[in-house]
Parts: structure tokens; sequence; C-alpha cells
């Protein structure tokens, strides 16, 4: 059973390094580490490649922020074939959000965009109102990853129309499987409307 994974691309955002690339299986492997070459991984977020739709997300197996080098367990279907993405920073702007199941490690500005990364932990009932208004009260674009020890068979879903407006105060709703963890990245702005 062989894993790899490839550096294919880096960019900056704001004060964050971006490295991303592609991951393989094959012989039956289900995931294995990917080196991103980046010292403290913030986020890490991951794209099945193929012809088909699929009903099993692969998932990041580790607590995030990653401050302790560089590879990121990942788990994934057999012989899968996918695309990566990984965020470096240092936690600094890191607190809770009004819904009370989010956080957000860390927020960057670039290119007149603000973009935030964050993890939530669905607290039960299956949804939630993600409140990002403490650094947007624009959304733009919504990303979100499953974290857990296994393929996930659910898949989150974003409740919105985007951008989501400012009179909407920065909110938006997901639909998430009860009682799991995410990363998310989100784009937008301050101001306006």
């Amino acid at each position: 059973m062989t894993f790899t994974s490839a550096i294919t691309g880096k960019t900056k955002i704001g004060r964050w390094r971006v490295k991303y690339g592609t991951y393989t299986n094959d012989s039956g492997s289900v995931g294995g580490d990917i080196n991103t070459g980046l010292g403290n991984v913030l986020a890490v977020f991951l794209q099945k490649t193929g012809a088909a739709t699929t009903t099993d997300l692969p998932v990041v197996n580790e607590s995030l922020p990653h401050i302790a080098g560089s590879a990121i367990s990942i788990v994934t279907k057999a012989d899968e074939t996918g695309l990566w993405i990984a965020f470096e920073g240092q936690v600094r702007d890191s607190y809770a959000t009004a819904d009370a199941e989010s956080t957000i490690i860390d927020v960057s500005r670039s290119d007149g965009k603000i973009y935030v990364l964050g993890s939530i932990t669905e607290g039960g009932d299956g949804a939630v109102a993600l409140d990002l208004t403490p650094a947007l009260n624009k959304i733009e674009a919504l990303f979100l990853q499953p974290l857990d020890t296994a393929v996930s068979s659910d898949a989150p879903v974003v409740n919105e129309t985007f951008p989501v407006p400012a009179n909407q105060s920065g909110c938006v709703t997901l639909a998430t499987v009860t009682s799991k963890s995410y990363l998310f990245l989100a784009i937008g702005t301050r101001g306006g409307t």
C-alpha cells in the first residue's frame, strides 16, 4: 500500500504562507501523511478528484492548529486521489464566536479581502449558526473540512446563497453532522453592503 503527496505550488495570503498540492493512494492505501513543508500548520483542506460523485469525504486526522511540524495525517477511501491546501501562521487572533460552537483561529488580510480560519464543533442539534461578525460582516465564500479519524460519509452543507450580505451581520447557517468537528475558511469584507 502506497500513499504519496507532492507540493505543486505556493503563495502568500497576508501573513500566511500557503502551499498546495496533490495526494495519491494506490494498492489499497487509505491515507497517510502529507508533508506540507510548513512549520506551523493552521488548517488543511482536502478535495477528492475523479470522474464520479462520492459519499465518502477525505478527512484530516489531526488536532488543528497543528503547531508541531509539517506532516499532516489524512484518511481517505482506498485508492483515492485528490488535492490539498495548507495554511501556515501563528495563532494570534484566536477567540470563541458568539454561537459558542466555533472558534476563530486566525485572521489575515490580502488584496482588500479578509480571510478567516477557524474550527467548528457541532453541539448536538445538527445545525450551526456560524457568526463571524467579529471579523466579517459580508461573507463571499466559505469552505468546510471535516476533522475525524475515519472517512466521513456525511458532507456538511452551507445553507446560504453567496455572497451573504452585510445586513445579515456576518452569520451563515450550516447543516452539519451531530457532534462532528470541522475547519472553515471564510473570505469576505467588513463594512459596506
